[in-house]
C-alpha cells in the first residue's frame, strides 16, 4: 500500500508542487512513467479548472489531492472548498467528430479524464467538492 496527501493553495504556481508530489508518489508506489504522466495530465486539468473557475469568490480556498494504491487499484481523491461544480454532469458534451473550428469551448478536459480512468464519482458534502477517480493498474 502507498498513499500520500498533497495540499495546494488555489494558485496555478502550485502545479509544480502537484507534479513533484505526484512523481514522489509514483516512485514510492513503483508506478510506470506512462501512468505518472497520465495522472499528471489528469490532475493538472482538474486542478487548473478548479482554480480558474471555482475559486472566484472572496474567501480562503484550499485544495487537496489524495493518492492511494491498494492491491493494484489506484484511487485519486480531489477535494476543495471551491464553488459547487459536478464535472460529471455539468461539463458540456464534446463532439470529437466535429471540425476543430466548429467545436464549442469547454468539456474536452473532463472528456479526456473520463477516457483515462475506470471510474469517476463526484459528491458535495457541506462546503466540500469531492471528485474520486479510480484506475486499475
Amino acid at each position: 500500500m502507498a498513499e500520500t496527501l498533497i495540499k495546494l493553495a488555489p494558485s496555478l504556481s502550485e502545479l509544480a508542487s502537484l507534479q513533484e508530489g505526484l512523481e514522489a508518489f509514483g516512485e514510492q508506489a513503483e508506478l510506470s512513467l506512462k501512468l505518472v504522466t497520465q495522472l499528471n495530465l489528469i490532475l493538472e486539468e482538474l486542478v487548473t479548472n478548479t482554480i480558474n473557475y471555482g475559486c472566484t469568490g472572496d474567501r480562503d480556498y484550499w485544495l487537496t489531492v489524495g493518492l492511494q494504491l491498494v492491491d493494484g487499484s489506484l484511487t485519486v481523491t480531489l477535494e476543495d472548498n471551491a464553488e459547487p461544480f459536478d464535472p460529471t454532469e455539468e461539463a458540456p458534451e464534446v463532439d470529437t467528430t466535429a471540425a476543430l473550428e466548429d467545436r464549442k469551448i469547454g468539456g474536452l478536459g473532463i472528456h479526456i479524464v473520463t477516457a483515462m480512468v475506470d471510474q469517476l464519482h463526484y459528491s458535495r458534502e457541506g462546503d466540500v467538492n469531492r471528485l474520486v477517480l479510480k484506475k486499475d493498474i
